[in-house]
């Protein structure tokens, strides 16, 4: 081979050399930077991992949320519909309980012009007989004798009695 130019011991020495270097280099720089990547690796997988996971839980509260917030929704508007049945009804009982009490002033009010007709025909109706009687009295007492005006009175008093 020294007639190509090629010297043994040194082809020899490098292959040695080549060795020693790729055990070194594989030993102490490959497996620990190979280690290494696989632990970048591992982290970066569990990193997405962890990432859909959070995703997933943030759908789930989305989801929750919108649901919790439709259900909220339909209670205030379940609420506002039972508060506005219940106003209305409110409204509705109010005005009947003013109708009736309407309804009873009126009548007490009826009863009472009709107590105070009666008393005040009465009061006329006594105050006529009062008149009439003085009337009578003077007018009588001039022309007729004491036994003709009993007479009339009795009579007076008896007519006015069926009257009453």
């Amino acid at each position: 081979m020294e007639g190509l130019g090629i010297d043994v011991k040194l082809l020899i020495a490098q292959v040695i050399n080549f060795l020693l270097f790729f055990y070194i280099f594989k030993k102490y720089l490959a497996r620990p930077f190979q280690k290494y990547l696989d632990e970048e690796t591992k982290k970066q997988q569990e990193k997405e991992k962890l990432d859909q996971l959070l995703k997933q839980k943030e759908d789930e509260m989305a989801k929750t949320y919108e649901k919790k917030k439709k259900d909220l929704e339909n209670q205030s508007k379940l609420f506002l519909e039972k508060a506005k049945k219940e106003s209305l009804n409110y409204k509705k009982e109010m005005i009947e309980k003013a109708k009736k009490e309407a309804e009873e002033i009126i009548e007490k009010a009826k009863k009472q012009i009709e107590v105070e007709r009666k008393n005040l025909e009465k009061e006329t109706n006594k105050k006529i007989i009062e008149l009439s009687t003085m009337i009578l009295e003077k007018g009588i007492v001039d022309f007729l004798d004491e036994k003709i005006q009993k007479e009339v009175n009795k009579n007076i008093l008896k007519n006015l009695k069926k009257i009453n």
